[in-house]
């Protein structure tokens, strides 16, 4: 690696109904390829519909998310980046309206007005 920065996961949380990457989150992950860095690690990014933490959590459980992941990865390597995801289920902290909440404890993490994130 060329490069000597990585990129954490931030959740940009930017609007992308249906959950899909869309050109903003392409045009970020490139910026920061073209920007210096060698390694990134695109933002938490739901398995399940009911598993986001709200509307703007950008999702892979569905093929015709595919391609916009494909562009993420693509516009980053055209700058000399590698990428690699975080997948992510919100579990406990996933909003309710979103789907069925599924988790491996009932014990709740947060308090519900902390779960506003995204919507």
């Amino acid at each position: 690696m060329v490069k000597k920065i990585v990129r954490d996961p931030l959740f940009l949380q930017q609007k992308s109904e249906p959950a899909t990457a869309a050109e903003k989150h392409i045009e970020h992950y490139r910026e920061r390829a073209e920007h210096g860095c060698g390694l990134i690690c695109v933002e938490a990014t739901a398995v399940t519909p009911g598993g986001r933490f709200g509307k703007n959590h950008m999702g892979l459980w569905d093929d015709d998310q595919i391609d916009g992941h494909v562009q993420i990865a693509k516009a980053c390597h055209d700058e000399g980046a590698a990428v690699i995801i975080q997948l992510n289920h919100a579990g406990l902290n996933a909003n309710p309206e979103l789907g069925e909440v599924i988790a491996l404890s009932a014990v709740p993490t947060r308090d519900a007005a902390q779960m506003s994130c995204g919507n």
